[in-house]
């Protein structure tokens, strides 16, 4: 009697699964935490005010497991906007991963000698941050993402914008740059997840 032939299994392509439900949030959680354990190693080349700038894409990835990682922040857009068509997995993934894109260049800027235009790494953090407590306070009750943005986003986005400030002798102009930036991404993120929410 011959054997029957096992059933194929077709596995699911990496970035659909990727996207689908917010995994890249969870997935953030272990990529943070190497990149935490590898601080030691990396704060004497990179030096203590290249370092911040560094801590800013780690923190970021925490702040998005708790924002991202159960789906609450889809939820609570979808009570926010109730008459909406919602948010998309795709939708919510393009405008956090560029977080992680700006995070990079921020760095990037700070290692080629551009440290004062790496000041929109702290601005973008404390614009977040302040954005997620004003809006608890109006609505009285907790967001998700409220607690890494008051625990972690408003103390590290203040010391890097002290100590890279003075070391690279920040101009107004290049806190202007910085804090623009930062305004600019929110505006842009806010636009787009209101264009994607809308039904057509």
């Amino acid at each position: 009697m011959s054997e029957s032939a096992p059933a194929s299994v077709t596995a699911e392509p990496l970035l659909p699964w990727f996207i689908r439900d917010q995994q890249w949030s969870r997935a953030g959680l272990p990529l943070a935490i190497i990149l935490f354990l590898l601080g030691p190693f990396l704060r004497p080349a990179l030096g203590p005010s290249r370092f911040l700038i560094f801590l800013h894409l780690p923190v970021y990835m925490l702040h998005q497991v708790e924002e991202h990682g159960h789906g609450a922040f889809k939820a609570y857009t979808a009570r926010l906007l109730p008459h909406a068509r919602g948010l998309s997995d795709e939708t919510i993934f393009a405008v956090n991963v560029g977080v992680w894109g700006v995070n990079l260049a921020a760095l990037y800027l700070a290692r080629v000698d551009r440290l004062a235009r790496s000041l929109i790494a702290p601005y973008v953090v404390l614009v977040n941050g302040i954005l997620h407590l004003v809006t608890a306070l109006r609505a009285r009750r907790s967001n998700p993402g409220l607690w890494t943005g008051l625990i972690l986003f408003l103390p590290l986005g203040g010391a890097t914008l002290a100590k890279v400030g003075r070391e690279s002798r920040a101009t107004r102009r290049d806190h202007a740059w910085g804090v623009s930036g930062a305004i600019l991404l929110h505006v842009l993120t806010m636009l787009g997840i209101l264009f994607a929410g809308k039904k057509k």
